[in-house]
């Protein structure tokens, strides 16, 4: 046979050859003073079950093979952390008599097949980086970057400190940037060529990041103090892109002078202005040309680099203006009272949220109560006002690079918070800007997935995204979808209007059409002009449009599952509801949200009725209600292969639901509001179609007023008509009593204002609707005259007047002498109250406080379901006053109870272990880990959920049962949970409260990123105001001190 080739020598190696049989190779990554580094991948990783690829370094001549040798010893003996390269091989490999080493590969370079790519083609992220290729590429590092990368740096030091190494060589070239599977960074401590070096070889490392006072006759050999200035100079190189210098250069260091240079000069026109002084004054220390001036230990070093950030966090931010002007005739100065400012000062944070609440778009970022990281990085995009933070694309806001976790959350949250308030009120997601908020957001979320899962999403037409991220998708956007954007010459415009007007969603003026809630293809031909034959050829190609598209099957996957929950049949508007709170939408005005909602709802009839054999459910519609909502119809699934032999049909169940709504119409129209037990007796009298039909009382109550034409239900189950008078609504709910405080005058008596009449009225008859001036119905309640002539024709002699220290309208009875008949006592509101009533009237915080103390003591002797917001940094304070009298409040975790559940479902010996759940956890969504841990998480919830039903039985306890760390209710797919458990506390027992924390109390309460639902008619949302937290904190502290002081 011919002689063997020899093999290549791995210096001349290029991309494709295969060193040693197992190594293929992907190209060079750079040449250093001792070896060449290739990027390759294993072709026995799978086998060995290693990582695909790998970093191969390859002696350049046979002494440096000594030194890669000698590498190997050290890293050897070094125990595993990630912030230190790894040997893939323990021992140096010889390939063509070249001695090399095979390191872990940091980079981030993963292969996956893309769309619209052949399968098997490898697609490339980003090539790999060190820090010095990040501060070459893009300069000194943002101020949260430099502190979580300047925290790794310390990390591994210390790590080889403990295990007795010095590396030698720390420089920004040696440090490389791992991207970790969550997209986030961690720094790695590459080349250990030095390590191990005998002490006495102080010269050896590279010049600048070397103390150059080592050789003196004090430090004659290499030393802690010299890795230390090696750490120092690495930092400031960070913080500045610089390196420090001695002198003006032109001698060696130790020949300057000391008493002129102490210590070299440092770059502090290049650091970040928030952070400048702290870091001037870390470096004069850490740099300084005399060890015993320096940091004496690596621990304190650290800890001073940590406080140059919490300091620059906890500044107080610039207003430009006077926060507390003070006034001869301020109420403290004259009555010598302290206020609460006083008392306590606001911290930062505080005052930071006070300024974000009071800015325009002309305010300057430097006073709009930014944090200095996010103002400086906002900076570096050229941003300096609110206005063209405002301005600026979400998505690339969300790729910028050097942004951390910390600060991007701050800066999209205020990006949000300040586009709520001063962007101009969409009209219509149809506009050109509606449009290109649209694509922004298909955008933006798969900028997400990409940096959360590491799958990159086409943001063009959502299919990319996965199923969480399809349904995260906002009635807007999916309104973009159905309808069909105008051409330039207009040649679509039928087709366009035909389905707006049939989805019945708003014109570029924010009009919906006038044609009813579920327009029928014959009204649509009427408005556009066209013949009755031709909507359907113009619907044909839309629906298989839809039908294919992957957020619709998202959406109607969705709606499939909400008909499941809600017993198989529900009306068209509960479902537009739910997905109103599920998916959002930019609308404010009651009208469009819902009708947003009904859209979608109607995309996916069109879409099921598409085929009709193979609908998987039915739709009927109910034109003939009196409400708009209503006339949406009812949905109801049908019998599919998976379902039990006893599952009732959809014609059934439709069947069934008309039934019960013409016996709650009859019941509507009784002169006398029938009670609970008469509709719930009239309504069983009713045969059920064949089958399982498993609703409870309240559902079936809810579902014969859904399917109703004028009835609807109110939350003790009684029957009524929706156009109910106002007159006698307000005599039912007797919303015109008034509660007089004992010995406060009568111009601070606070009375009840129009929004308490409203809150009485719509906590019993949360449906009512009015006649509006449009000869149409409306659910806004009057105010001012004609809301005062209903309550005086209702029995309410009650007069309309100013509140004297609040400047608030609210209700008296116009004779206080005489007026007995419609007040009620203040008897049992602590005589406290009363002083803090009078005496802090003027003070916004302290009413607030008091609200939420009135509100709190009602609903602590009432059952029901109460949602209570708290700031975030306050959630264990609100928890402790809450449990304390005079609410007494039992407080449960979630969270804890989740995981006891899933402890549960993994014991110590058996599989799945805990571990393994663990990773299940965060396993990409879709995947077979992920799958198997929802069944663990349905399961583990299927333990809690009973757990805290039976802590609402009325001999469980006496106050309300708090529910705290509930974040687990939406980050396990749970909602469905807290909405059965609430569901059963307004049907008696216990009330059940529920505590969310979040930035900020007074927005719409979420768990994360999902909307928590609640029945605002009934007052179901509570929020806790920082003042209340404090005082409630301040009293049961002094409560307590007083206990322990009669004690003694």
């Amino acid at each position: 046979p011919p002689p063997e080739a020899p093999e290549k020598d791995p210096l001349e190696a290029v991309a494709g050859d295969v060193l040693g049989g197992r190594w293929q190779v992907r190209r060079r990554l750079g040449t250093g003073s001792t070896s060449r580094a290739f990027l390759v991948r294993d072709l026995e990783a799978e086998e060995r079950k290693m990582r695909p690829l790998a970093v191969l370094k390859v002696a350049l001549s046979d002494s440096r093979g000594e030194i890669l040798a000698h590498e190997a010893e050290v890293m050897g003996r070094l125990r595993a952390d990630s912030r230190v390269i790894r040997l893939v091989e323990p021992e140096p490999l010889k390939i063509a008599d070249r001695t090399v080493l095979v390191l872990e590969y940091v980079g981030d370079e993963r292969e996956e097949t893309g769309e619209g790519e052949e399968s098997g083609t490898p697609r490339t992220r980003r090539r790999e980086e060190t820090v010095a290729r990040q501060l070459r590429e893009s300069g000194r590092l943002q101020i949260d970057q430099l502190e979580a990368y300047g925290d790794y740096l310390f990390g591994a030091v210390d790590f080889l400190e403990g295990e007795s190494v010095w590396h030698r060589d720390i420089k920004p070239d040696n440090i490389a940037i791992r991207i970790r599977p969550n997209r986030t960074r961690e720094l790695v401590l590459i080349d250990f060529s030095l390590a191990g070096y005998p002490a006495k070889d102080y010269e050896a490392g590279t010049e600048g990041y070397l103390d150059p006072f080592i050789g003196t006759l004090t430090r004659t050999a290499y030393d802690s103090h010299a890795e230390r200035y090696a750490v120092a100079v690495t930092l400031h190189q960070m913080a500045s892109g610089e390196l420090p210098k001695w002198g003006d250069g032109s001698v060696l260091p130790r020949m300057t002078d000391p008493k002129q240079h102490p210590y070299p000069t440092i770059a502090k026109d290049a650091f970040e202005p928030a952070v400048r002084d702290g870091l001037v004054s870390f470096f004069e220390k850490a740099l300084h040309r005399d060890a015993a001036r320096r940091f004496p230990e690596l621990k304190p070093m650290r800890d001073a680099w940590k406080k140059i950030f919490l300091d620059a966090s906890q500044t107080v931010p610039s207003s430009h203006r006077s926060r507390h002007p003070e006034s001869a005739e301020h109420p403290s100065a004259v009555t010598g009272q302290a206020t609460i400012a006083d008392a306590e000062p606001l911290t930062a944070e505080q005052q930071r949220e006070q300024l974000a609440a009071e800015v325009t778009r002309d305010t300057h970022l430097s006073a709009a109560g930014l944090t200095p990281a996010a103002e400086a990085f906002l900076y570096g995009l050229d941003v300096t006002t609110v206005g063209e933070l405002l301005d600026y694309s979400r998505r690339k806001l969300l790729n910028a690079p050097g942004l951390g976790a910390k600060t991007r959350s701050e800066v999209q949250r205020r990006q949000r918070e300040w586009g709520d308030r001063l962007r101009e009120s969409p009209v219509s997601p149809l506009t050109p800007r509606g449009r290109a908020e649209a694509k922004e957001e298909l955008a933006q979320l798969s900028g997400t997935e990409s940096v959360l899962l590491g799958a990159l999403a086409s943001g063009e037409n959502a299919g990319g995204l996965s199923g969480s991220a399809l349904r995260a998708v906002s009635l807007d956007t999916l309104a973009t979808i159905f309808v069909p954007e105008l051409n330039n010459n207009r040649s679509n415009h039928n087709k366009v209007e035909t389905v707006r007007l049939l989805l019945r969603l708003p014109n570029a003026q924010g009009d919906l059409p006038d044609i009813g809630v579920w327009p029928k293809q014959k009204d649509v031909a009427d408005a556009l002009g066209l013949s009755a034959g031709r909507i359907p050829q113009l619907l044909k190609e839309e629906r298989k449009r839809w039908k294919k598209h992957p957020a619709v099957q998202a959406l109607r996957a969705e709606i499939m599952d909400l008909l499941s929950g809600l017993g198989r049949v529900a009306s068209a508007a509960e479902i537009a509801d739910a997905l109103a709170v599920r998916r959002g939408t930019q609308l404010a005005e009651r009208e469009q949200r819902r009708a947003l909602a009904l859209a979608a709802v109607r995309a996916v009839v069109e879409v099921e009725q598409l085929e009709p054999e193979e609908a998987e459910f039915q739709h009927q519609p109910n034109r003939k209600a009196t409400e708009e909502a209503l006339g949406a119809g009812l949905l109801a699934l049908d019998v599919r292969e998976d379902d039990a032999p006893d599952t009732p049909t959809a014609p059934g169940l439709l069947d069934y639901a008309t039934r019960l709504g013409k016996t709650a119409d009859r019941l509507a129209r009784l002169e006398t509001l029938p009670t609970a037990t008469t509709v719930l007796s009239e309504l069983g009298s009713l045969t059920p179609p064949p089958g399982s039909v498993e609703w409870d009382e309240r559902r079936l109550v809810e579902l014969a007023a859904a399917a109703s034409l004028n009835a609807a239900a109110t939350p003790r189950l009684e029957i009524y008509p929706r156009d109910l008078s106002l007159v006698r609504a307000l005599r039912l709910t007797q919303a015109g009593l008034v509660r007089l405080i004992p010995n406060v005058p009568e111009a601070r008596q606070p009375g009840v204002t129009s929004e308490d009449v409203h809150e009485r009225v719509r906590a019993r008859f949360p449906e009512l609707v009015l006649p509006d001036s449009r000869g149409g119905l409306t659910h806004e309640l009057p105010t001012a005259g004609p809301l005062t002539k209903a309550l005086r024709d209702a029995g309410f002699d009650l007069t309309l007047s100013t509140r004297e220290d609040t400047k608030t309208l609210r209700y008296l009875p116009t004779r206080m002498d005489s007026a007995s008949s419609y007040l009620t006592t203040g008897a049992w509101r602590q005589a406290t109250d009363v002083g803090a009533v009078t005496r802090y009237a003027d003070d916004p915080a302290l009413a607030a406080a008091v609200r939420a103390k009135e509100r709190l003591a009602a609903s602590a002797r009432r059952d029901g379901y109460r949602v209570l917001t708290v700031h975030h940094h306050r959630p264990e304070e609100a928890t402790r006053a809450l449990s304390a009298a005079p609410v007494g409040a039992q407080a449960v975790s979630v969270t804890a109870l989740f995981l006891e559940a899933m402890h549960a479902l993994a014991p110590e010996g058996s599989k799945p272990t805990w571990e393994t759940l663990l990773k299940a956890d965060v396993a990409e969504p879709g995947s077979r880990g992920a799958m198997k841990f929802a069944e663990y998480a349905r399961t583990a919830w299927g333990t809690v959920e009973p757990q805290i039903r039976t802590l609402l039985a009325p001999d469980a306890g006496t106050g309300p049962v708090l529910l705290t760390e509930a974040a687990a209710f939406a980050r396990y797919d749970a909602m469905g949970v807290l909405d059965r458990l609430a569901e059963a506390a307004r049907q008696g027992g216990r009330g059940l409260w529920l505590l969310v924390p979040q930035s900020d109390p007074a927005r719409e309460p979420k768990l994360g990123q999902v909307a928590v639902a609640y029945q605002a008619g009934l007052g179901e949302w509570i929020e806790l105001p920082d003042s209340w937290v404090k005082d409630a904190s301040t009293s049961k502290a002094a409560v307590t001190d007083g206990t322990e002081g009669d004690a003694k």
